[in-house]
């Protein structure tokens, strides 16, 4: 009686093979003269999926699924603003938020001492970082410096997460990688030095509008029954008024 004839070890999809190592599937083919090995997961259906994903991709030399172009994050950060400023069209102001709360990750990444691929980063180590930081409130060099608050440490994990987002969409992490900021900042971020906020009361605010110029109470008053801010104030056109109606377009 003959041997029972076992099953091949490895399986192949056009150029690609997948195979059974430590309990998980891989993938195994090669991409621009060199080897690409890459664990897919634990199911047999799955990983014939992502083979015959990949093999088509080969045949018309497309960028495959597990392909990515590793960036340090300096280089990262400058295509994230320019995408915003350039492609999005993000308002100024945005853009200049943006681009001082990731300022705090490059400057992190360089007192590492090196250029490692924005994969790489530590999230946690740089939230470290960023509590031990003093900054000046207003961004001027004379001006007394202070440690960050924790909203604007909010702010700046929840910018270095869209950051992220950016780099996993245009393909400069490593495929099926995590956001490194999933989870850090957000609504659940605990707020414990938060600066207080002095609200007007109907007195003080009468006192204040009658203590305002010619030229100023105009914009106080708007600003201050319509909720505008004072950026949406500014970029504010006469054809956004209609009187009649008496609406105020913000656009």
């Amino acid at each position: 009686m003959g041997r029972k004839r076992r099953a091949p070890r490895r399986k192949r999809i056009g150029n690609v093979s997948y195979y059974i190592h430590h309990g998980a599937w891989h993938l195994y083919y090669r991409e621009a003269q060199k080897q690409v090995r890459r664990r897919v997961g634990e199911s047999e259906d799955v990983a014939a999926q992502a083979a015959a994903q990949v093999n088509a991709q080969l045949a018309v030399a497309a960028p495959t699924l597990f392909s990515f172009t590793p960036l340090p994050i300096g280089e990262l950060r400058t295509k994230f603003l320019d995408y915003h400023e350039h492609v999005l069209r993000s308002s100024l102001a945005t853009v200049s938020r943006y681009r001082a709360a990731t300022q705090h990750l490059e400057n992190f990444a360089l007192a590492q001492g090196q250029r490692a691929p924005a994969h790489e980063l530590d999230a946690e180590q740089f939230v470290r970082y960023l509590r031990t930081l003093r900054v000046a409130s207003n961004g001027h060099a004379h001006t007394a410096r202070r440690p960050l608050r924790d909203k604007g440490i909010r702010f700046v994990l929840e910018t270095c997460r869209s950051l992220y987002g950016y780099a996993a969409k245009k393909r400069h992490l490593p495929p099926y990688a995590e956001n490194p900021f999933a989870g850090l900042g957000g609504k659940k971020f605990k707020i414990e030095d938060a600066k207080p906020v002095f609200v007007f009361d109907a007195q003080t605010e009468l006192a204040f509008l009658k203590a305002a110029d010619s030229w100023s109470f105009p914009i106080f008053f708007t600003l201050a029954k319509t909720g505008l801010r004072p950026g949406e104030l500014v970029h504010l056109l006469i054809e956004d008024l209609e009187l009649a109606g008496g609406w105020l377009h913000i656009r």
